[in-house]
């Protein structure tokens, strides 16, 4: 059996097959490699750790894009230069359930100081509003187009792939005109929150303003509804806040 060389460095040990080249380690050297080879265990075991943990916290948790949406920053024609600021949507745009200057579109107008166009039409369909697109809104050059629909295709049991087809060709028209859209979320506080991945989809693809929650606190509060599914002066108001948090930055940074 050959012989460890007692020297630092690589040596041939002599054997009567083949020669074999055998490092020499010092006592350091042993204990060198044996502290790297735990901390580098250490560390993949603490790294796969955090993996593990940050994939529960979004499997229990999950982030929506109004987590991590820049509203003012990534829109499709922030810079617009169009002229008017138009609500398009059903019977919670027209103002159902509202004493007369009291809907959302008029408390906005109110607020900022400019005129706000109310396209809503009680009891539209997402294929009702985008039949009228071109006459209500397109043709009005528009700066800013709220748009807050789908509520009746539940009621009216449309399938939900239709609905959000229709929201998406209606989004991509505004846009085309040159205009910023702001996407109101009826669905999740309306129709559970199983759409929430679908409101997400359309808003990122479309680089969308986006307000979430619009009915969060007043779908089920009866002090602050007219009726079965429309709010009363108190519900458009907090309807109208929600929306001017998001629609005022982005005015600001376009004016």
């Amino acid at each position: 059996m050959a012989e460890l060389p007692k020297t630092g460095n690589w040596s041939e040990s002599k054997s009567s097959k083949s020669k074999v080249e055998l490092p020499f380690l010092s006592s350091r050297g042993v204990c060198n490699l044996l502290f790297e080879g735990v901390f580098n265990i250490h560390f993949l075991c603490h790294t796969s750790l955090c993996v593990v943990i940050a994939a529960s916290f979004l499997l229990v948790f999950p982030l929506r894009v109004d987590s991590f949406f820049d509203n003012t920053t990534y829109i499709t024609n922030r810079n617009s230069t169009g002229s008017n600021i138009i609500c398009l949507g059903d019977s919670l745009t027209f103002g159902v359930g509202a004493s007369p200057g009291n809907d959302y579109p008029s408390l906005l107008s109110k607020t900022l100081g400019v005129k706000v166009i109310n396209a809503g039409v009680d009891g539209d369909e997402t294929a009702d509003a985008l039949k009228r697109l071109n006459q209500d809104v397109l043709s009005k050059n528009p700066k800013m187009v709220i748009v807050l629909l789908g509520g009746n295709d539940y009621f009216d049991e449309v399938p939900m792939e239709e609905t959000f087809k229709n929201l998406d060709t209606i989004i991509k028209r505004i846009q085309d005109k040159g205009s910023m859209v702001v996407l109101v979320e009826i669905g999740t506080s309306v129709l559970g929150k199983s759409l929430e991945k679908r409101y997400d989809k359309v808003v990122l693809t479309n680089q969308t303003a986006y307000v979430p929650h619009i009915y969060k606190g007043i779908l089920f509060n009866s002090k602050l509804k007219s009726d079965f599914k429309h709010p009363n002066d108190q519900g458009y108001k907090i309807i109208a806040h929600r929306i001017l948090k998001v629609v005022k930055p982005l005015l600001e940074k376009a004016s």
